[in-house]
């Protein structure tokens, strides 16, 4: 077995026939929560009953793509 997958990202996005027609490349931003490294998702550090700071005890973060 792999990685486990999430649900599909979906964005909307407004172009026009011209942008269509010309091929026109656009960036965008998509930030994801992943699993925070320094406590592995527990929200603990080191596995004792103090916060992690990295993440604030939530035990993910928001990471831009």
């Amino acid at each position: 077995m792999g990685q486990r997958r999430g649900p599909n990202a979906r964005a909307d996005m407004k172009v026009t026939l011209e942008d269509l027609y010309n091929g026109v490349i656009k960036d965008m931003s998509i930030q994801r929560n992943i699993l925070c490294p320094k406590c592995r998702g527990t929200g603990s550090k080191d596995g004792k009953l103090r916060l992690c700071k990295f993440c604030n005890g939530k035990g993910q973060r928001l990471q831009n793509m």
